[in-house]
């Protein structure tokens, strides 16, 4: 009778010790790494959809669209910025003051209800940041025409007063204010300080009007300057990623 001895190397042990451990490991952990893997695969999943839209032929087509429909508003805005306002500062008529911040709510209403079907997420980013240029530049708008109706209010109470001096003309300071909002803005507040300065008009009844239009003025000067450099990189970005575009152009993004 012949007995055969199967040998069996070390090596063949230790391979076969290591996948009994890992096959146990594997099965022990198996339901708590469940929760783990699914979460994983999600942000997996979510990443490659983001990657395929913007890397999608028609993702820099609908942007283009995108910033052409803000780029209008942009530049009705720009004209309000530049002329409108300044002009309703410089006449102290605080009825068409008013009427814009009411205008600039609805601008700001008309971005938000912009189609963004398509669009990079930056550029709807930067639609966001321009709204808060228009939210800022609306209370400023607002609170403005509040202190201009309460200086007239001081200004008439004065002249009907026995003893009052006469004031000094209202529009007199500010004929020659020139610039843009911000720059009238600062013209107005140094001429009511000079009102009160000049006359027997007490300052301190509007001071809270005064404060809120200094705020304002300062919040509008940081919105604009983070939309501008929003603007700046948004530009470079899609630059990169869409060079089939015009991105330069000044109603697509500003300069």
């Amino acid at each position: 009778m012949v007995t055969k001895t199967v040998v069996r190397w070390p090596c063949a042990y230790m391979a076969t010790f290591a996948k009994n451990i890992a096959f146990r490991r594997q099965k022990r952990y198996a339901f708590n790494n469940r929760r783990s893997m699914k979460a994983k695969q999600i942000f997996v999943i979510a990443g490659t959809i983001t990657f395929l839209v913007s890397c999608s032929p028609h993702a820099g087509t609908d942007t283009y669209r995108y910033l052409r429909e803000v780029g209008l508003i942009r530049h009705k805005v720009d004209i309000d910025d530049q002329k409108r306002i300044p002009s309703f500062i410089r006449g102290l008529d605080y009825h068409a003051l008013q009427t814009e911040s009411s205008r600039l709510v609805i601008y700001a209403r008309s971005i938000k209800n912009l189609r963004k079907e398509g669009v990079d997420s930056d550029a709807v980013q930067f639609a966001d940041s321009f709204r808060s240029v228009l939210d800022s530049l609306e209370r400023l708008c607002a609170h403005t025409a509040e202190l201009l109706a309460a200086t007239e209010s001081v200004q008439r109470d004065n002249s009907q007063s026995v003893s009052a001096e006469p004031a000094p003309s209202k529009s007199l300071s500010l004929a020659n204010a020139k610039g843009d909002t911000i720059a009238v803005e600062e013209s107005l507040l140094a001429t009511i300080g000079l009102l009160g300065n000049q006359s027997n008009m007490n300052v301190n009844i509007f001071l809270q009007q005064i404060d809120a239009v200094r705020i304002d003025r300062s919040n509008f000067i940081q919105a604009r300057s983070a939309f501008r450099k929003n603007a700046a990189r948004l530009k470079q970005d899609l630059a990169n990623r869409f060079p089939d575009y015009d991105w330069n152009l000044p109603e697509i993004l500003p300069h």
